[in-house]
């Protein structure tokens, strides 16, 4: 059964998302992580930027966001727009990486 809208989003118009909606975001997102380490191969996830400071490696951002689901995932509220909300900003990060390490390899093949 489906919760019934707040007081502020019946009076605001404001669509509620729901945990079914929030669960799928998760896991979307969890296959495009797969998708991505999977692209760079054994090689390059463990690889770090060196020249970008404050880079991570492709595998210490998995690390980090399966711990981020393990600690906030099993609270109800708030941990489960937080967990979505890390697995959104650090699925850019972890893109960006393998953007950059997979131009770099294909400009140092020649």
């Amino acid at each position: 059964m489906q919760a019934a809208p707040s007081v502020g989003a019946r009076r605001y118009g404001v669509r509620v998302v729901t945990v079914d909606e929030l669960l799928a975001s998760c896991d979307t997102d969890l296959e495009a992580y797969a998708d991505t380490c999977r692209a760079l191969g054994d090689d390059l996830l463990n690889a770090r930027l060196d020249d970008v400071p404050g880079s991570n490696t492709a595998s210490g951002l998995v690390a980090h966001v399966v711990g981020v689901m393990a600690r906030w995932g099993r609270t109800v509220n708030r941990g489960i727009i937080h967990v979505v909300e890390e697995l959104t900003q650090h699925l850019g990060q972890l893109e960006v990486t393998r953007d950059v390490l997979l131009a770099r390899r294909h400009s140092a093949a020649g």
